[in-house]
């Protein structure tokens, strides 16, 4: 029973080789890189491994995530709370839609990795920018799709 359970099919590993060899060639990358540059530019993956088990097994970690998610839940049901009615009532008000059209389409149109500094440069650092972010990047999505739709099956 051993020995059934190590063959694999031909197939499955045709289909997955691709897959895991790529894989393990960007982890040596990474390796060899990070040995080979400063560590400003890009730490080797065995450096981050033994710093990621330091932070989990101090409670570091869980802290950290458990922050940055309940910032990416406050910018997201602001985005929620604030784009889907703006969605809405851009689709019903024309007059409303037709001067905010270009800006919002501007801004939606705009990667949010361009903002970023811009963001960073009003607000500073620490927590509300990174809500802001979230907010920015989810409520003109929620806006422009609530918009759409609701534009497609009402006339305006």
């Amino acid at each position: 029973m051993a020995q059934r359970a190590l063959h694999m099919p031909p197939d499955l590993i045709r289909r997955h080789a691709p897959f895991v060899l790529s894989l393990i060639a960007g982890l040596a990358l990474w390796e060899i890189v990070g040995r080979n540059t400063g560590s400003a530019f890009m730490a080797p993956l065995s450096e981050t491994l033994v710093r990621l088990k330091e932070l989990a097994v101090s409670g570091e970690l869980m802290n950290q995530l458990a922050s940055s998610a309940g910032l990416f839940a406050t910018g997201f049901a602001l985005a929620l709370i604030v784009g889907m009615p703006a969605g809405l009532l851009l689709a019903r008000v024309r007059i409303l839609r037709v001067a905010t059209e270009p800006y919002i389409v501007i801004l939606y149109a705009t990667p949010m990795v361009a903002l970023i500094p811009f963001i960073l440069s009003m607000m500073g650092f620490g927590s509300p920018p990174r809500c802001w972010w979230c907010f920015c990047s989810r409520c003109f999505r929620s806006s422009t799709t609530r918009w759409k739709a609701r534009g497609a099956s009402a006339p305006s």
